[in-house]
């Protein structure tokens, strides 16, 4: 798309956009993109420039329609939305144990949060977030998830040959 558009950014920038950005705040109109926050992005970007990223993000995914193909981050949006929006449709689980939850994008927790009804042990979450491998923060609470006053930090590594 940015040899195509003749963009002024790399495959890597738009690629880190679509999904830190564009993904992670479930965007799906120019106007939202117009309007959101980009906190921790490098580079700032006006509005003529935030028009061509939203081309170069709609031709992406008119081309992934069209070839019939999703990422897995799109898969995790689209399933939260049908059960979210499915009309007398709870949510599936009572508890959901999330292990490794440094490494989740906010369109996993979007699902997470989804399949199991608020309420006191709705979510069991362990992660270490100097061991992130990806570079996603995460606001739980931006997401609809409470944390709150039901969190504990886990003192003792059983991992630890001594």
């Amino acid at each position: 798309m940015a040899r195509r558009l003749e963009l002024p950014w790399n495959e890597s920038f738009l690629s880190q956009e679509y999904r830190h950005v564009v993904l992670a705040q479930d965007l799906r109109s120019e106007e939202e993109y117009l309007t959101c926050e980009r906190r921790g992005r490098d580079s700032a970007l006006g509005q003529p420039q935030r028009r061509c990223v939203w081309q170069a993000v709609t031709l992406f995914e008119d081309g992934l329609t069209r070839d019939r193909a999703h990422s897995w981050l799109q898969v995790c949006a689209e399933a939260t939305r049908l059960l979210r929006d499915k009309p007398g449709a709870g949510p599936s689980y009572d508890h959901v144990v999330v292990d490794e939850a440094q490494d989740l994008h906010p369109a996993q927790w979007r699902l997470l949060r989804v399949l199991a009804a608020e309420g006191p042990d709705d979510l069991f979450v362990t992660g270490d977030p100097h061991q992130r491998i990806y570079d996603a923060r995460v606001s739980l609470r931006s997401l609809g998830i409470s944390v709150a006053g039901r969190s504990g930090r886990l003192r003792v590594n059983y991992r630890s040959t001594q």
